[in-house]
């Protein structure tokens, strides 16, 4: 009996029905095979990078404010104690503390020294005899209060900004080794007032003129950005809107409230080139990288994009002739049996950007792959990274417009009543090289994307 049901069961298994077994299971195989074949490379997000993120102004603040108290700031004195000068100095300290729910305020002044102030002694800086310490009136020497400055504060500097090229040298160097290689900002505020007394130093012999008239002095701001942007707003808004003649310059590595990506663009067009989204993982957002796919049947091919920006007040402006794009594109290839990015040597014979252009709150751009037939199937990553240029000037006009012209010493010694005091000695030159240690130190990017294509 069992051994006749065994046979049954095995008679139910026919011919047939084995074949079709074999069949379906050689079918499954085959599909996992293709499956496995067919599989394309993805790879993994790129890295954030501390560029892309503006920080918000600080919780609380510390602040100190150094006065310039050599003889040269005297004369902003003397017409008295409604001038701008006066002014702009009686709403510093309100300006940190109300600009900031929580905030300390220290005062110095300083020349050829640096002298903490007690109390409420920095009031007296719009007086004549704040300008009376001998120890301090010989010269301005705004390095060591560079020297003095806490990184970790805002620094806040009144001073007429009068300095020789020796001066302005070893200034922008301190500021450099001390903030600016570290990612701080400096802010610039110029502000003209009434002044009647003497210019001390100027030229390279140290000439002096008498002068009455309006004149510049500035409050330089030192520190992050948002704060210096933040502390200007506030004395914006508490004074320097009812003055005549102010202006403001912010020297930082961000142009933008947040870098351009692809989120809020839009392609204007697309020559041979399709979208994609199976290069980068499925599970992972990353509005920097946009992924593409051309064929090697197309010689060429071409997008453009224009992407949304908001451009920062008082940041430095920025056009099209003064910026620069670096490509970069690699591979994804096995190194030593594992995946890796391989630098392709030729990037600049395959990829172009042109067609730049930028506004307050757009930024243009068309990409070019170029001869595709000398580029390997497979999958790339390419960085896309656009900077400001060295060495051009981006000064606003008012600095120019504020810079003195000390070619005209000759005729101010030969006339003195010719004198232009509306002016201050190697303004631009001081701005110029602050910025452009700046590029130099900070590297500042004003887009940086990824394109992730498949050559097929």
């Amino acid at each position: 009996m069992v051994a006749t049901s065994r046979r049954k069961m095995i008679g139910i298994c026919d011919l047939p029905t084995l074949k079709r077994l074999f069949t379906f299971f050689l079918f499954l195989v085959w599909g996992v095979v293709l499956t496995s074949c067919s599989k394309q490379v993805t790879w993994p997000p790129p890295p954030l990078h501390s560029a892309e993120f503006l920080e918000d102004k600080s919780i609380q603040i510390q602040a100190d404010i150094y006065y310039d108290a050599t003889l040269s700031m005297q004369g902003f004195t003397k017409p008295g104690i409604a001038t701008a000068y006066a002014q702009v100095l009686n709403e510093l300290e309100g300006s940190i503390t109300s600009g900031w729910a929580s905030s300390v305020v220290r005062f110095y002044r300083f020349g050829t020294k640096i002298k903490e102030l007690k109390g409420r002694d920095h009031l007296l800086a719009i007086t004549p005899k704040f300008f009376t310490d001998k120890e301090l009136l010989q010269e301005t020497l705004m390095s060591t209060v560079i020297d003095s400055a806490k990184t970790q504060h805002l620094t806040v500097i009144v001073t007429d900004l009068f300095l020789n090229n020796a001066d302005v040298t070893q200034l922008v160097n301190k500021l450099r080794d001390k903030f600016l290689a570290r990612g701080f900002a400096v802010g610039i505020i110029g502000v003209q007032s009434e002044f009647a007394g003497t210019v001390y130093d100027v030229g390279i012999n140290r000439d002096q003129f008498e002068y009455a008239g309006q004149r510049p002095f500035y409050v330089l701001a030192v520190g992050k950005h948002r704060d210096i942007e933040n502390f200007y707003l506030t004395l914006q808004a508490r004074i320097l809107n009812r003055l005549s003649d102010t202006h403001f310059l912010l020297l930082s590595s961000y142009f933008s409230s947040a870098m351009p990506t692809f989120e809020n663009g839009q392609i204007t067009l697309k020559t041979d080139i399709d979208e994609v989204e199976n290069i980068f993982p499925h599970d992972v957002i990353d509005h920097r990288v946009e992924q593409l796919r051309i064929k090697s049947k197309h010689q060429s091919s071409q997008i453009g994009f224009s992407l949304s920006r908001t451009s920062l007040r008082y940041a430095m402006a920025l056009n099209p002739s003064a910026i620069e794009t670096e490509l970069s594109m690699r591979m994804v290839g096995s190194v030593n049996g594992k995946d890796s990015l391989v630098l392709c040597d030729n990037a600049a014979e395959l990829l172009t950007v042109n067609g730049f252009g930028l506004t307050d709150s757009s930024l243009q751009f068309m990409l070019s792959f170029n001869n595709n037939e000398n580029l390997s199937e497979g999958v790339y990553v390419i960085q896309q990274v656009v900077r400001p240029k060295p060495h051009v000037d981006l000064m606003p006009t008012w600095i120019s417009d504020w810079d003195m012209d000390i070619t005209k010493l000759p005729s101010w010694k030969a006339d003195t009543k010719d004198f232009d005091g509306q002016k201050t000695l190697n303004l631009k030159k001081f701005a110029f090289e602050m910025w452009q240690t700046i590029i130099q130190t900070q590297s500042p990017e004003i887009l940086h994307l990824f394109y992730y294509l498949r050559k097929e």
